[in-house]
């Protein structure tokens, strides 16, 4: 029998490639956390109860029976809604190859809480875990971690691929405050703005704008419009904008200072960020 033509390519979208924190955990009513952001992959399960989840300039309300995916680099806070007390599953992790999330929440499946625990018990006989940090693969359990690494990929797979998705963005009085202020400082890039002159434009007291915006942010006012502004001057150096027009189109009056606060944030230099951006575009 010849085999010449026959058969087709199967393309793997995504392969686990290191996992950072596994844990399930029952959190207090009340509970409160401050954020972070982190460049590697996260995703929250709600096993029972209900929590409020803020994503850079989103928030979102995710109950029970529901997942909600973190991008790397997408700055975070996590709290308990309605007096609930939230069972979670949080499993954080990098990837190679092909993977991106157009939806936050997921609907997690009776059977994907039973991938949950067995994954949970697996990880108890593969790996040696300090806290809820995964540290290292267990003496004589590579094959076991290689048969993990398989199944965690199946579960998140499974829940990508899963169509029952909403974004349950939240829409309260503070939330709706903070998307005002948002959409401001977003109109105003070219600006040099005041804390004064943000709480009058949205018609607020700056002591409740620094208060709403740390409750999301937790970080400042002038600190997050200036990462806004630095992430537009990106978007200008690489469609070929001098760094002199760049600062004047992010409201920054001297080009020396807006180098400064480029480089606070990005840790170069716009010309040397834009070198590097080059030198990875002709690697490519």
């Amino acid at each position: 029998m010849q085999y010449e033509g026959l058969g087709t390519d199967i393309s793997k979208k995504f392969f686990l490639k290191k996992l950072y924190t596994m844990f399930e955990y029952k959190y207090p009513k009340g509970y409160y956390f401050d954020g972070e952001e982190h460049d590697f992959w996260e995703i929250v399960c709600v096993l029972d109860g209900e929590i409020g989840v803020s994503i850079d300039e989103k928030i979102y309300n995710v109950g029970a029976n529901q997942a909600i995916f973190l991008k790397p680099m997408q700055f975070h806070r996590l709290w308990a809604e309605k007096s609930t007390m939230p069972h979670l599953f949080i499993v954080s992790f990098s990837v190679g190859g092909e993977f991106d999330i157009e939806k936050a929440i997921y609907k997690l499946s009776k059977e994907r809480k039973e991938d949950i625990f067995n994954l949970l018990k697996m990880a108890e006989n593969i790996f040696e875990f300090n806290d809820i940090f995964v540290k290292s693969v267990k003496n004589n359990a590579d094959i076991k971690a290689h048969i993990f690494a398989n199944k965690m990929e199946n579960f998140i797979i499974s829940l990508y691929d899963n169509q029952s998705y909403s974004d349950n963005v939240v829409v309260s009085g503070k939330t709706k405050y903070f998307e005002n202020i948002i959409n401001f400082l977003k109109n105003n890039l070219d600006k040099n703005l005041s804390i004064k002159a943000i709480a009058e434009n949205v018609g607020m007291s700056e002591s409740n704008l620094k208060k709403v915006f740390n409750t999301f942010t937790g970080k400042g006012v002038i600190d997050y419009f200036n990462n806004i502004k630095i992430n537009h001057a990106k978007q200008l150096l690489s469609m070929g904008i001098s760094v002199k027009e760049c600062a004047k189109k992010t409201g920054f009056s001297e080009q020396n200072y807006f180098s400064n606060v480029f480089k606070k944030f990005t840790g170069l230099s716009p010309k040397n960020w834009l070198a590097s951006q080059n030198k990875s575009k002709n690697l490519n």
